[in-house]
């Protein structure tokens, strides 16, 4: 390709551009994902407050209750898998859940995690989950 700038013409080496895309398909793969576990943080709320009378969903019930996409429901979006793990509340003990987020095959740097206190943790884990002690997101 070639570019003309300023009445000059410059020859374009297009490979140069190539890791600047990954970059913002990685980028775009985090941004995503941190609004999904917004998304799922906000449908756990519901959940528990309407059909899950007190205790969480998994992804399935979630997206039965159409409290999120089918897509998400399988666990996979834009390039991270997302695992929930719940535990009931007992007569002495609430209800709790985590979600983390685990980029695929390079399609993503950081792990992320977020739990019923609404906080996201990130961390660069090369492809293992993130967790509540990795630093916030704002950090």
């Amino acid at each position: 390709p070639v570019l003309e700038t300023s009445n000059q013409i410059v020859e374009a080496d297009s490979t140069k551009y190539v890791p600047s895309l990954v970059g913002a398909k990685g980028s775009a793969n985090e941004a995503s994902a941190i609004s999904t576990l917004k998304v799922l943080h906000g449908a756990e709320i519901t959940y528990q407050a309407t059909k899950g009378a007190g205790n969480f969903g998994e992804l399935t019930q979630l997206s039965q209750s159409q409290l999120i996409s089918a897509d998400l429901g399988s666990g996979q979006k834009s390039g991270y898998k997302f695992v929930l793990s719940k535990k009931d509340a007992s007569s002495n003990v609430p209800a709790t859940f985590n979600v983390t987020a685990v980029p695929l095959v390079s399609t993503g740097g950081r792990s992320f995690y977020i739990d019923e206190m609404g906080v996201i943790h990130a961390a660069k884990k090369s492809g293992l989950p993130a967790d509540k002690t990795d630093p916030t997101l704002n950090d």
